[in-house]
């Protein structure tokens, strides 16, 4: 099993909001970056737990998956919000982020993998656009 680096997980989430909210909403990038780290700060009790039980097999992918998009309605992107952004994309754009969090978590689990180490290649992802 791999050996659970919270913060390495942390690190590359933040580094992957850092990067989606350059190509989202280009009038919108600093408050979608703002927001994102919000919400990643926000969520880090229950997003280390969740690492952590995926990690250990006590929840699936798809369970990790449910229980961010149940935390979707606890969260506000207030500053795309104040910014002018409309409902609809605001919606959006926090169905994005959700997504992009539960990616990195799965990738990351994934890629350090003992199975799976050094056999995949780097990709990026863009779950904004």
């Amino acid at each position: 099993m791999a050996i659970l680096d919270l913060k390495q997980i942390h690190q590359r989430l933040e580094s992957e909001i850092n990067r989606a909210s350059q190509s989202t909403l280009c009038a919108f990038n600093e408050e979608a970056r703002i927001d994102a780290h919000m919400v990643i700060s926000t969520l880090k009790t229950d997003l280390d737990r969740w690492i952590i039980d995926l990690h250990d097999k006590r929840i699936s992918c798809g369970e990790l998956e449910n229980l961010l998009m149940k935390k979707m309605d606890v969260i506000n992107l207030e500053n795309l919000k104040k910014a002018g952004v409309p409902d609809e994309k605001l919606n959006i754009m926090k169905v994005s982020m959700f997504r992009l969090i539960a990616n990195i978590i799965l990738s990351w689990l994934f890629e350090n993998h003992p199975s799976t180490r050094n056999r995949i290649p780097e990709t990026e992802v863009n779950l904004f656009g």
